[in-house]
């Protein structure tokens, strides 16, 4: 069994482990052999987003539809950030794609800056229009890559 002491701040914790194997970055064992994800220590470095930490919901705020022509469709990206906190005014890309568009999948992007704590800022985002084939198609927008802006 190993014994370790770890300081942070005025707070210092006991861990200890049954396991000779080294600990993987950012996660801590526990009695429960479950890992918990943590924030990475100081010195460490900061935790960057994977597109999983970006679940999007494509929200419609119009639909127009012609007869044989499809429909004119208005969304909006309802956006929610899952992921552990960002390290305060980094900022990253996140690249998406929206299917279900009569022309095929459209790309677009918008950004995410740390803003303390558990808090991100999203910016970029807007209305945007498209064509559907027919009022039945529902669109879906899937976070696809995610970009450093530091």
């Amino acid at each position: 069994m190993r014994a370790g002491w770890i300081a942070t701040g005025s707070v210092a914790l006991v861990l200890m482990a049954c396991s000779s194997a080294p600990d993987a970055p950012g996660v801590t064992k526990t009695a429960d052999p479950t890992p918990v994800r943590t924030v990475a220590p100081q010195g460490q470095p900061d935790y960057v987003p994977v597109p999983g930490d970006f679940p999007l919901t494509v929200v419609v705020t119009s639909t127009e539809c012609f007869d044989t022509a499809g429909c004119n469709v208005t969304y909006e990206l309802d956006v929610k950030y899952s992921g552990l906190p960002l390290a305060t005014a980094s900022t990253y890309k996140v690249i998406y794609t929206v299917a279900g568009a009569t022309g095929g999948a459209i790309t677009g992007n918008f950004t995410a800056t740390g803003a303390g704590g558990d808090k991100v800022s999203i910016g970029n985002r807007g209305e945007y229009l498209t064509t559907t084939r027919n009022s039945g198609v529902k669109l879906t927008a899937t976070a696809r890559q995610v970009i450093s802006g530091d």
